[in-house]
């Protein structure tokens, strides 16, 4: 199980769970109305998880990728080292 929080335009929460490669569950959602591509940003991953992401896990990126839709989380290299 794994608890996931997402804010593109609503908070998007959920507990999902992990196999095979994939993130599967529901999210929740606060319902502030979102406009053009962040509206449909939201709707991918809603729909992304319930029918369940696949996850890949390269170094410092991860993607996340269901249907026709693919998002690349790069993380941020810590200028104080």
């Amino acid at each position: 199980m794994l608890q996931v929080r997402v804010v593109i335009v609503n908070v998007m929460s959920g507990t999902l769970e992990y196999g095979h490669g994939t993130l599967t569950g529901p999210l929740v959602s606060t319902m502030i109305a979102g406009e053009g591509l962040l509206e449909e940003i939201e709707e991918a991953f809603v729909a992304g998880f319930e029918a369940g992401m696949n996850v890949l896990m390269e170094e410092a990126t991860m993607i996340f990728s269901q249907g026709g839709n693919t998002f690349f989380f790069v993380a941020q290299t810590d200028s104080a080292q």
